[in-house]
């Protein structure tokens, strides 16, 4: 991060530190380990029930649901659907004491190939080494991942896998909802989840670019790539995958080995 973005987002971590509330929810995780589409679910649950169905794009979503460090926390939160949930990939700060998180969890094996991919496209902050290289960063690799993971494990509230929305969206989020206390119907869920599946978000990528000041989607550069479980097998080689499992146990981590 630049110094200039790093000054300029003080204001914003400033809001959070006096904004967050404790009837907030966090939804904590590693970058690509499907965030966005529980964000869209929920986005979408508002659109449903507060805005007659209107089409969630990334722009509006990202105006919609706020992001702890990137939102002003301060403003009011205008919608009765759901509590107003706030995305981190952050580690856990004490800033977060007292506020309920969901912790969503993806195989760091298919977290790692899909950060690479994306580290390694059109983003400011570029990776340019290889594929080995990148899990053995400590800034971006496996050893962050572990970190992340660790922070979090014994202090959220929910737990929620990336692989068990793959197996069963419909039932896994109407689990959330009832977790997090959303009083909408078995319809207006199914037909959430069935606006927020993976073809459903490229289609809106493409349609209205993930950013608002987009112009015009770069197919080398897009946000949503793949969306599959299983894809770390072409990438890991066998001693990428030994360093994996050692850096795993050496953090006693045994959810995916």
């Amino acid at each position: 991060m630049s110094m200039y973005s790093r000054v300029s987002s003080i204001p914003y971590y400033l809001s959070g530190l006096f904004g967050l509330r404790s009837e907030d929810l966090l939804l904590a995780s590693y970058p690509k380990s499907g965030n966005t589409w529980v964000r869209f679910f929920l986005c979408n649950l508002i659109s449903i029930q507060e805005w007659d169905g209107r089409e969630v794009s990334f722009p509006l979503l990202d105006s919609t649901m706020p992001e702890f460090g990137n939102s002003n926390l301060l403003r009011h939160w205008p919608h009765d659907t759901i509590p107003r949930v706030v995305k981190t990939h952050k580690k856990w700060w004490p800033i977060f004491q007292g506020v309920d998180a969901i912790l969503l969890v993806r195989d760091p094996r298919d977290v790692m190939t899909s950060y690479y991919f994306y580290k390694c496209g059109k983003v400011k902050s570029k990776f340019n080494g290889t594929f080995s290289e990148f899990i053995r960063d400590s800034n971006v690799g496996v050893p962050a991942w572990a970190r992340h993971y660790q922070s979090w494990k014994s202090r959220a509230n929910i737990f929620l896998r990336f692989e068990d929305l793959k197996t069963d969206d419909i039932y896994t989020f109407q689990k959330l909802s009832s977790a997090i206390n959303v009083d909408v119907s078995k319809s207006t869920i199914k037909e959430a989840v069935r606006r927020s599946r993976f073809e459903k978000m490229k289609e809106v990528e493409k349609k209205y670019g993930v950013r608002a000041d987009e112009e015009h989607f770069h197919e080398e550069s897009q946000f949503m790539r793949k969306g599959r479980t299983g894809d770390w097998e072409e990438m890991f080689s066998g001693s990428d995958i030994s360093y994996l499992n050692n850096v795993l146990e050496e953090n006693d981590i045994d959810i995916y080995t």
